[in-house]
């Protein structure tokens, strides 16, 4: 029967410990010796931190005649991170953080973002089941990895406030429409979904959506029921939460 994998001691003695320790050698404030590198090194003058790929301990030991050098130094075993791949690897190395407080999970909490503005602007209850569905794990690493879950917090928010649907229509020469659709793209709404298009476009978000009194026109929607349209890039702004740049 196969064992399951176990977790590495994140904090005690793993590749995440190293640049944070070799920090503390430096004095870096809010780092910790968790590796008590200071035993071998009481007050050094720099730190060089050299990784061997594919060089791992017990290769060391067992084949110490190819690397004389290597097998000379002070030193001891360290916990790979799970997985044991190289990208992994020095990822957890570069940032002094386990695999879960990187880029692994956030992968799957830009998923879930972009699901969510995939259901902004096709109105697809699917799409967007489907990003509450992936939004359970951020209770889960909030506390833990709270790097990891950035996007996984800012889509909770989009999802909270709708988010905010802005369908921008005119026609494509109209150089109304780019100010109108430049200005909802400056909204700090949360995960706000900004489509532009022409009366006659195949977007879900921008059916039905007409001009009025044949000039370009904003509709800021949520759910697909949409305010009355607006016009002028005030009206925009105010609409979306705009911050104008100065002029």
């Amino acid at each position: 029967m196969t064992s399951l994998p176990q977790v590495p001691p994140y904090g005690h003695g793993t590749l995440a410990e190293v640049m944070p320790s070799a920090a503390a050698l430096l004095g870096m404030p809010g780092v910790a010796d968790s590796l008590g590198l200071r035993e071998h090194l009481a007050e050094p003058r720099g730190v060089t931190v050299l990784l061997v790929d594919g060089l791992g301990w017990g290769a060391l030991r067992s084949h110490a005649e190819i690397a004389p050098i290597l097998d000379s130094l002070a030193g001891g075993p360290l916990h790979a991170t799970f997985p044991t791949t190289t990208p992994t690897s020095l990822a957890s190395l570069g940032t002094g953080t386990a695999p879960s407080d990187t880029a692994t999970p956030s992968g799957w909490l830009a998923a879930a973002q972009a699901l969510l503005t995939a259901a902004a602007l096709t109105g697809s209850s699917r799409y967007r089941e489907a990003a509450e569905s992936a939004l359970h794990i951020v209770a889960t690493y909030a506390a833990s990895a709270p790097r990891a879950v950035g996007w996984g917090l800012a889509a909770a928010t989009a999802l909270a406030v709708g988010p905010l649907e802005v369908a921008v229509v005119g026609e494509s020469d109209d150089p109304v429409r780019a100010r109108l659709h430049r200005t909802a793209l400056m909204g700090t709404s949360p995960g706000a979904a900004v489509a532009v298009g022409s009366p006659d476009s195949l977007v879900p978000l921008l059916a039905d959506r007409h001009l009025v009194d044949g000039a370009s026109a904003v509709y800021v929607c949520h759910h697909f029921t949409c305010d009355a349209p607006v016009t002028t890039e005030e009206q925009v702004a105010q609409a979306v939460l705009a911050v104008q740049p100065p002029r």
